[in-house]
C-alpha cells in the first residue's frame, strides 16, 4: 500500500526529510519520484537503500541526482525489494554527500586537469567520457557542456577520476593574495553551550590566542542555527547537553545546512557519550575535547591543549569532511582472533575518528592481521569510541594497554599521550606502552619500524591524517622490508598534510580513498604473497598461506 503522509510534492516536501522518516522507521519498500528532469526509483531496505535508478543512471549517482531535483511528486509504496542490490548504504550518509555534491558542483572556480595518468579498467565508460571532456584546466560547467550531462554527474565522474589519479584539481581565477590574507586574518569562532559561565570561560580561554576571536555565542542549538546563519563563523565549539535542541540535533543541521567545521567541547562522562557518539560521528564532528576543570590537573595544561586541537580543527579541509560515509551497520561476519600473520601501523592526527570509522568497518573478517594506531583522544573519548567501532567492524576495537599480545582481528587504539613499541615475545609479539607527556602526536615512525622488522613483507604503514612528516622515517622502514605502504586520498582527508608529505616523498604504493583501503590492502597483499613470499619463510616462520578469499 502507499502511506498518504509520504505522498506528496517537493515544494511541500524535502525529499532529505523523507529519507530521515524512512530509514528512522526502517522501512522497507520503493519511493518514486516523478519530476521535470525525469523519472526516479530508489529501492529501500531496513531503512537504507539498496538500489536506485534515475532515467539512464544506476546506482549512488542516481540518488544524488534524485535528491537534487527541487520540484515533482513523490510517493513510497511499502514492497518487498526486487531490484539487484547494490549496498548504496546509509540514507543520511547519501543525504550528506548529495548536498556536498551539489554544493560543489556549482563552484565557479574549482577545476581539473588531466594528470597523465590512464586509469584501468576500473574507471567505467561514462567517467572515460568526462576525462575525454578535460583539456588544461577544466571547470565542472564546460566539462558538463561538453557531454551534455548536468554539473553534479560531472562533478560526480570527476571526483571518481580524482580518486584514480587520473585528473587532479585546480582552481580557477582564484587569488593567491586573498588566499594568503585569509590565512592571516582570525579564526572566527561561535560557542553554543547552554552554561553563561562556561561560555565566557571557554571565550576567555579562546580569546588567549591571537589567531583566534569568538564572534558570537548560543545558550542552545536551535540560536546557535540562527546565529551560524547570520555570523558565518570558521569554527563551532559546541557542547553535548543542551535544552531546546542538543548538539546531535545541532550538529546534524549544520551540517546538512551550512557545513562548518565543528568540534564537540563537553564534560560528559564515558556512559553519556556511549549514547551520542555515534551520532556526533555520523554528521562529522572533526574533534572531541574536555572542558577545563581543575579536577582533571593543571588548568594552563589543558587551555594549552585545547587552543592547539582548536586551531588544528579550524584549517581542516572541509571537503574532506563532506565525504565521510558512515558506516551502514553492524557487520555480517565477526572476525575470528587467532595467530597475528601481519600488522597495519596507523598514523593519524586531527580526522582520525572519521578515517578510522570508515578504514576498519571495511576490514575483511578474514584478514590474519592486527591494527595499530594512534587517535588524539582523551581517555573518556577514546573507550567510547572503540565501543562505538567494535559495533559496526568485523574486527575486535580495543583502547591498548602494555603487554597487550597483538591477536589477529583485533584493532589495538592508542592514545596520543602514549609512547608505543611492538616487542618480540615468547608468545608472540605484544605492545609496550609508555608515558609521553607533552606529545601532540604518537611516535608512530618508531611503532612501523618495530612492524616491519617483525613481520618484514606482512607489515603495513598506513598514513590517514595529520600534519607534519613524522611518519616517513616508518614508512621508509616499512617500504625497505618489502611491507605495502599506503596513504590516504589527501582531498578526502581533513587534515591532510601527513598524506601530502607521503606521497611528495614517493614513499607511498597507492593512495586510496578511506573505504578503500581495505580492498586494496587486499589486492596487495594477494599480489605480493604470489610474488614474493617463498615457501621456506612459511615453514620457517610458521605462517600459513595467505587464505584466497581474503578480501
Amino acid at each position: 500500500m502507499t502511506y498518504p503522509s509520504l505522498a506528496g510534492q517537493l515544494r511541500d516536501f524535502e525529499l532529505p526529510q523523507v529519507f530521515s522518516v524512512l530509514e528512522y522507521s526502517r522501512m522497507t519498500g520503493v519511493l518514486r519520484v516523478n519530476a521535470p528532469e525525469g523519472r526516479g526509483m530508489l529501492w529501500l531496505e531496513e531503512g537504507h537503500v539498496v538500489g536506485a535508478e534515475a532515467g539512464a543512471v544506476h546506482g549512488e549517482l542516481a540518488v544524488y541526482s534524485v535528491l537534487s531535483w527541487p520540484e515533482g511528486s513523490f510517493s513510497f509504496t511499502k514492497e518487498q525489494v526486487s531490484a539487484p542490490r547494490q549496498e548504496l548504504g546509509s540514507s543520511q550518509a547519501m543525504v550528506l554527500e548529495a548536498a556536498r555534491l551539489l554544493d560543489e558542483c556549482r563552484s565557479p572556480v574549482i577545476a581539473f586537469a588531466r594528470t597523465g595518468v590512464t586509469p584501468g579498467p576500473e574507471c567505467l565508460n561514462g567517467a572515460r567520457r568526462i576525462l575525454a571532456a578535460v583539456s588544461g584546466p577544466t571547470s565542472i560547467g564546460k566539462v558538463a557542456s561538453s557531454c551534455s550531462i548536468t554539473s553534479l554527474e560531472a562533478y560526480f565522474h570527476l571526483e571518481k577520476l580524482e580518486g584514480l589519479r587520473a585528473v587532479s584539481r585546480c582552481a580557477v581565477g582564484a587569488s593567491r593574495e586573498v588566499d594568503g590574507a585569509s590565512r592571516e586574518r582570525r579564526t572566527r569562532i561561535l560557542v553554543v553551550d547552554d552554561s553563561p559561565l562556561m561560555q565566557r570561560v571557554l571565550t576567555r580561554i579562546y580569546e588567549t590566542d591571537p589567531r583566534l576571536t569568538v564572534v558570537g555565542t548560543a545558550l542552545n542549538g536551535n540560536e546557535g542555527l540562527h546565529r551560524l546563519r547570520d555570523l558565518r563563523p570558521d569554527l563551532v565549539s559546541l557542547d553535548l547537553y543542551m535544552p531546546v535542541m542538543d548538539g546531535p540535533t545541532t550538529l546534524r543541521n549544520i551540517m546538512l545546512s551550512q557545513p562548518t567545521p565543528t568540534v564537540v567541547v563537553t564534560g560528559a562522562s564515558p556512559e553519556a557519550l556511549d549514547l551520542t557518539f555515534e551520532s556526533m560521528l555520523r554528521y562529522g564532528a572533526i574533534d572531541f575535547i574536555t572542558k577545563p576543570s581543575r579536577a582533571r590537573g593543571d588548568l594552563a595544561v589543558q587551555t594549552a591543549a585545547i587552543l592547539k586541537r582548536v586551531r588544528t580543527a579550524a584549517r581542516v579541509n572541509l571537503r574532506g569532511l563532506r565525504m565521510v560515509q558512515p558506516p551502514a551497520g553492524p557487520p555480517r561476519v565477526r572476525a575470528t582472533l587467532g595467530p597475528c600473520q601481519g600488522v597495519i601501523v596507523a598514523a593519524a592526527g586531527t580526522g582520525a575518528c572519521l578515517s578510522y570509522m570508515q578504514f576498519v568497518p571495511n576490514l575483511p573478517h578474514d584478514l590474519p592481521f592486527a591494527v595499530v594506531g594512534f587517535v588524539p583522544l582523551a581517555e573518556d573519548f577514546l573507550g567510547a569510541f572503540a565501543t562505538y567501532l567494535t559495533s559496526c567492524a568485523p574486527f575486535d576495537v580495543r583502547v591498548a594497554s602494555g603487554g597487550d599480545r597483538l591477536q589477529a582481528g583485533v584493532c589495538y587504539l592508542i592514545r596520543a599521550d602514549r609512547s608505543a613499541r611492538i616487542v618480540a615475545g615468547p608468545g608472540g609479539p605484544f605492545l609496550s606502552l609508555g608515558s609521553a607527556p607533552g606529545l601532540a602526536g604518537g611516535s608512530v615512525s618508531p611503532l612501523m619500524a618495530d612492524a616491519a622488522r617483525l613481520f618484514g613483507p606482512r607489515s603495513v604503514g598506513l598514513v590517514l591524517s595529520g600534519d607534519g612528516d613524522e611518519a616517513l622515517a616508518g614508512l621508509a622502514a616499512v617500504r625497505a622490508a618489502e611491507g605495502i605502504t599506503l596513504a590516504q586520498l589527501p582531498a578526502s582527508s581533513v587534515d591532510p598534510g601527513q598524506c601530502e608529505r607521503a606521497i611528495e616523498a614517493s614513499l607511498v604504493d597507492r593512495v586510496v580513498l578511506p573505504n578503500h583501503i581495505s580492498g586494496s590492502l587486499s589486492q596487495l597483499l594477494m599480489s605480493r604473497t604470489r610474488q614474493n613470499v617463498s615457501e621456506a619463510m612459511v615453514e620457517e616462520e610458521g605462517v600459513t598461506a595467505w587464505p584466497e578469499n581474503v578480501g
